[in-house]
């Protein structure tokens, strides 16, 4: 109803707005930087996000009625979620200088900074629209609505303080200083749709967020250690991507092997619905 117009309508302005903001503040070439950095940063993220809440949803749907089952899903989307997140979006922002230069040239060097920026905040968006998705099925839409309102408030005006006092930096550095705000609230508001503690939604990240924490030491190290004079940029750029990788996935075989595992099956078995539900054999 009017809950989902009002959330539709502030995620348009919301998602468009530092944008706005910033092509009054910023030179061109400057935005051209940021705008880049925007659409590589959210790139993992929204594809993460179209598929488990378009999957999600119905299963939610359903699970109204049985509050247990509810919390359970909640948490292990949640885990989900976090897990592809942090692992790819940390990824990105710690090989950021690398892969600026591979994808893009070196003219477009001065995009690493904000996308490392972006990229580190990214996960939690996804997370934020998964809150949206699960508070829109159990019935209770008004949480998205408000959760939205905020972030239309506080975003827009964070980046452009952040771009007039300290321009492209302070407009990148913006997201991971004051994104974490409107986080919170949208886990208050979820968990409490769901009817659990705020603490369960946070619980559910910690693994990731540790192991992505850990990675990205790992390959800040390396990328010190190997960029010798000589070094191709793309041969470290691959190695980095496979060192990350590997630091990431042992991290959380030895910190949270049963959380790895239960995601894993969680996305076969999200992923053999939406088979299913396509008219074709699960696998």
């Amino acid at each position: 109803g009017g809950h989902v117009i009002a959330s539709r309508g502030l995620w348009y302005w919301y998602s468009q707005a530092d944008l706005v903001m910033l092509g009054r503040i910023l030179h061109a070439s400057l935005l051209g930087y940021y705008s880049v950095a925007a659409q590589l940063a959210m790139l993992p993220a929204s594809k993460a996000m179209e598929a488990v809440n378009r999957v999600a949803f119905p299963i939610l749907s359903r699970l109204q009625s049985d509050r247990v089952a509810l919390a359970e899903v909640h948490r292990r989307l949640i885990a989900l979620l976090a897990l592809y997140g942090f692992g790819l979006c940390w990824g990105l922002g710690a090989v950021a200088d690398e892969l600026v230069e591979v994808l893009l040239g070196e003219k477009w060097a001065g995009a690493s900074w904000p996308l490392a920026c972006l990229s580190f905040v990214a996960p939690l968006r996804a997370i934020c629209s998964l809150h949206n998705t699960i508070t829109t099925a159990v019935g209770q839409p008004e949480a998205a609505t408000k959760e939205l309102a905020l972030a239309s408030a506080v975003m827009p005006l964070a980046v452009a303080y952040g771009a007039w006092t300290q321009g492209l930096m302070g407009a990148a550095l913006a997201w991971p200083l004051a994104y974490p705000v409107v986080y919170l609230l949208s886990n208050h508001l979820t968990c409490r749709a769901v009817g659990v503690h705020d603490w369960t939604g946070i619980r559910a990240m910690l693994a990731p967020v540790g192991a992505g924490l850990v990675m990205q030491v790992v390959v800040w190290f390396a990328g010190e250690t190997f960029d010798a004079p000589g070094t191709s940029t793309g041969a470290l750029l691959a190695g980095e991507i496979v060192l990350g990788a590997l630091t990431y996935l042992a991290a959380l075989w030895l910190t949270a092997r049963r959380l790895l595992l239960d995601a894993f099956a969680l996305a076969l078995e999200l992923f053999g619905r939406k088979k299913e539900a396509a008219g074709e054999p699960a696998a």
